[in-house]
């Protein structure tokens, strides 16, 4: 089918040279001597592109520009004047022409000109095309991922995004990548350019948390020395994610549940009441279900979150997916370090697809980044390079814990006591994370108070040689 071209120009012999030629070009002309009459067309969708005269009698081509781009922005046009002043080619372009062309015509320029428009629009089409089929099947943002399982969560994405009442409560073992999920869901919605805010609740002491959420008022305590907004109130109008919301204490979660509910809330130590508009996004590793039952999560906020639900599946069940990841990720590290590391041995292959991965994204990403600081110069990653320093895996035994689900345990030939084992995971989630105990004890299922105790119990201090 040929591409229709839409004339607008007020002078007959103009119109019908230009006719011609277009004919003979193999394009369909749609000829209209008023802008008025030209828009009429643009409305409906008739033309591919549009040759613009910029003196037109009632309405001059820059001011028809304008017009179009409110109707059509994707619409190329050529502007066509006898009056070549740089200004005015110059005024036309930032208003979205594609180019001029002067009058009268080279007809050569022309026809090169029209092919370069519409061959740009064909272009621009089909990297839209690429970039949403490669979305739908790679993911957003910083999510990656091929296998099933992580099709239907890229489906949930875009399900949920476009509908900003709705909470969403994110599921998956620790590593998993629930914050990408958060933040994917706020990117593909209509608050994108509004603020995403995320908070750990694991991460802060409760005591301190309260504030934090809320805000407080000078005074309210010993060190509030100053006003201070809360990450509820800078999360107007976005997308707040509260993670790791298993770890919140039963007292305050009546008071997120209340601000959830009735959008309103007070600083610590205040007595107005701030309202906002906030989506509201939380995750855990924990089994809510569970801890319902211990009594240490609210039914009610339960509930309220878990209005849409999204699972992640574990990174052992994602088949495939480990070998995607793992070169996107010494793609990234080659950039970073300046490497030219071609993917991993045959040994190491079979080996990341027998493992456990008990960290699951996280691991695998933080066990490539440091392989990249200490290996030997070769192309491919060997066994020995993935996992130097760190207890060798010489046997797996599997155990069945009373909830008759089956989870893997390493240990090695000449046996290991559980303290043993629990101070090699910690020593190594500390090593992992360079230290930086919050992401440890994320990494351990801990929270930060239960990883300084465990710490102190080992005598683990940074810089000691054991460690």
């Amino acid at each position: 089918m040929a591409n229709s071209i839409l004339v607008v120009e007020d002078e007959l012999r103009e119109r019908t040279l230009l006719q011609e030629f277009l004919k003979n070009e193999g394009y369909d002309p749609i000829l209209t001597g008023s802008a008025e009459e030209g828009l009429e067309k643009v409305r409906s969708d008739e033309a591919d592109l549009a040759l613009v005269d910029i003196h037109l009698p009632s309405m001059d081509g820059l001011k028809f520009l304008e017009e179009v781009k409110k109707t059509n922005g994707n619409l190329p046009m050529i502007v066509m004047t006898a009056y070549a002043d740089v200004e005015t080619a110059i005024r036309a372009m930032k208003l979205g022409a594609y180019d001029y062309v002067r009058k009268p015509f080279n007809l050569v320029e022309l026809s090169i000109l029209i092919k370069r428009a519409l061959e740009s629009v064909r272009s621009a089409e089909t990297l839209s095309y690429l970039y949403a089929d490669r979305k739908k099947r790679m993911g957003f943002g910083k999510m990656i991922g091929e296998c099933e399982g992580m099709q239907r969560i890229f489906d949930s994405i875009e399900k949920v995004a476009k509908n900003p009442e709705i909470a969403v409560l994110i599921r998956g073992e620790s590593g998993t990548g629930k914050e990408l999920v958060a933040l994917a869901i706020h990117e593909e919605s209509f608050a994108t350019l509004d603020p995403f805010v995320e908070v750990n609740c694991a991460a802060i002491p409760e005591n301190l948390l309260e504030a934090e959420l809320f805000g407080r008022e000078q005074g309210a305590y010993t060190d509030a020395k100053e006003r201070k907004k809360g990450l509820f109130e800078l999360a107007d109008g976005g997308t707040f994610f509260l993670d790791e919301i298993g770890d919140m204490s039963i007292n305050l979660q009546g008071k997120v549940l209340k601000a959830i509910e009735e959008k309103t809330f007070k600083r610590v130590g205040g007595t107005k009441n701030i309202q906002v508009n906030t989506r509201v996004i939380a995750a855990s590793n924990k089994k809510l279900e569970e801890e319902m039952q211990r009594g240490s999560f609210r039914e009610d906020l339960y509930f309220r979150l878990n209005v849409f639900s999204i699972l992640l599946p574990p990174l052992r069940d994602r088949g495939g997916d480990i070998n995607v990841l793992t070169g996107h990720f010494i793609n990234e590290y080659n950039q970073k370090y300046r490497r030219k590391i071609q993917g991993l041995s045959p040994e190491a292959k079979k080996f990341f697809k027998e493992y456990h991965w008990p960290g699951n994204v996280r691991e695998l990403k933080n066990l490539i980044e440091r392989a990249f600081l200490i290996q030997a110069p070769n192309e491919e990653f060997l066994t020995e390079d993935l996992f130097t320093g760190l207890a060798k895996v010489s046997a797996k035994v599997s155990v069945e814990p009373e909830n008759g689900s089956e989870m893997s345990v390493e240990i090695p030939p000449s046996g290991i006591s559980l303290e043993e084992m629990e101070k090699a995971a910690i020593r190594k989630a500390l090593r992992i994370t360079g230290w930086h105990q919050t992401r440890a004890a994320k990494l351990l299922g801990l929270s930060r108070q239960t990883l300084n105790y465990r710490m102190k119990k080992y005598g683990f201090v940074r810089g000691r040689s054991e460690i």
